[in-house]
């Protein structure tokens, strides 16, 4: 659009050198002021658009980067109390095996002495 606006401005601007008449120059020089003002001002209104929409998308940017910087905090407390529970419930599986192998070991003594009172009743019995 603003392109348009200055084709049409060279373009009186050449037609300005081929007029002779000072009358018709000055008409034209005249017209060539008002577009040119009017150029200058849609080219501010432009700007203005264009520089609100530019701190609209800063804004919207900050607001956006605070949001994540939210989401992410949250999430590295949901990993770290994640992390917690993990190393709580790998403390009481580890401590349960320890239980569950002494356990074992107790009855695996346990049958053991069985099997050893076993043999001496059988061989009592074997005796009388």
């Amino acid at each position: 659009e603003f392109e348009l606006y200055e084709q049409v401005l060279d373009e009186i601007h050449r037609r300005l050198t081929k007029v002779s008449d000072n009358d018709v120059q000055a008409r034209l020089a005249f017209r060539v002021k008002q577009l040119q003002d009017s150029f200058d001002e849609e080219l501010k209104k432009f700007r203005d658009i264009n520089n609100g929409v530019k701190e609209q998308l800063e804004r919207d940017t900050q607001a956006l980067k605070a949001e994540m910087a939210a989401a992410d905090e949250e999430l590295q407390a949901q990993v770290s109390t994640f992390e917690d529970h993990e190393a709580k419930a790998f403390a009481a599986l580890k401590s349960n095996s320890e239980k569950c192998v002494e356990t074992w070991a107790a009855i695996n003594d346990a049958f053991a002495k069985l099997t050893a009172l076993e043999q001496e009743r059988l061989e009592i019995v074997e005796t009388f």
